[in-house]
């Protein structure tokens, strides 16, 4: 689907525009931060990693291990101005998550841009780490700060760490203690996980849905093959279709880069065990 017959608000046009214009610019003066990706190649706008949200769309890929940055759009059709996130497909972000670690370095395009010119386009040539590394994003106050601004608008909170942004719910039918399931307890038993989603939605939360199918994904069902139904339909639930549809689409790995990706996260289990 061409970029010029997406529903994206005002802002997130914009952004994406100064994006353009800009690296387009620099690359042609020799100075190139990345390679255009995703939004920024009219094409691809689909394109994602099994273990990162549909909110992020990709922009610039920096080389390493799938590291790339991305706009991150709530819901892409609202006129609100989109954070940047940096996101390490590879990377884990607790004991908790599987794959995946999304970063807010930046809460507007024009303040992304003005962080990579400040470290100098010329220095910046090859992977885009070397401005991930002096953001230090793992520990540096300022991403901490800004990853807590983005926590307080959330209305909803996810185990990525970027929640998310909806009108407040209501809770109807309460369940009581003991009768919701816990996430990881869903994440290899897909009926029961489709079960609690359709309740959800005719309990009238189908954000609440949005932010179940977010913590499968980080701990790890994107490689499951029930999930992208169940994805979808949540992000369907929501009123948020351009996002249903990246969802539909996105997570449905062809089985032998589903059988690479469990091996890669079976791996990892292994050497958190020996460590």
């Amino acid at each position: 689907m061409p970029l010029n017959t997406l529903e994206l608000g005002e802002a997130a046009r914009r952004a994406i525009e100064k994006l353009e214009r800009t690296l387009a610019r620099k690359s042609h003066e020799g100075g190139f931060f990345g390679v255009p990706t995703g939004l920024l190649t009219g094409e691809g706008w689909d394109a994602r990693y099994g273990t990162i949200p549909p909110e992020a769309f990709p922009v610039l890929d920096d080389g390493v291990d799938g590291a790339h940055y991305a706009l991150w759009l709530d819901d892409p059709s609202w006129d609100v101005e989109p954070c940047v996130v940096h996101v390490a497909p590879m990377d884990s972000n607790d004991s908790d998550t599987t794959l995946g670690s999304i970063h807010v370095v930046a809460e507007t395009a024009d303040d992304f841009l003005t962080a990579i010119g400040a470290k100098g386009w010329k220095r910046a040539l090859g992977p885009a780490r070397r401005l991930t590394t002096s953001l230090s994003l793992h520990r540096d106050a300022r991403i901490k700060r800004l990853m807590a601004r983005r926590r307080g608008y959330a209305t909803l909170q996810t185990l990525d760490g970027m929640g998310v942004r909806c009108r407040p719910e209501r809770d109807r039918e309460t369940p009581a203690p003991g009768d919701a399931p816990d996430t990881r307890s869903l994440r290899t038993d897909g009926e029961a996980a489709r079960r609690f989603l359709e309740r959800l939605v005719d309990q009238g939360r189908a954000a609440t849905a949005v932010t179940m199918v977010r913590d499968l994904l980080t701990l790890g069902c994107g490689t499951e093959e029930w999930f992208p139904a169940l994805f979808s339909s949540a992000y369907a639930a929501a009123g948020r279709p351009l996002l249903a549809e990246v969802a539909a689409r996105a997570y449905l790995l062809p089985p032998e880069q589903r059988q690479l990706l469990v091996a890669f996260r079976a791996g990892l289990k292994s050497t958190d065990v020996e460590r």
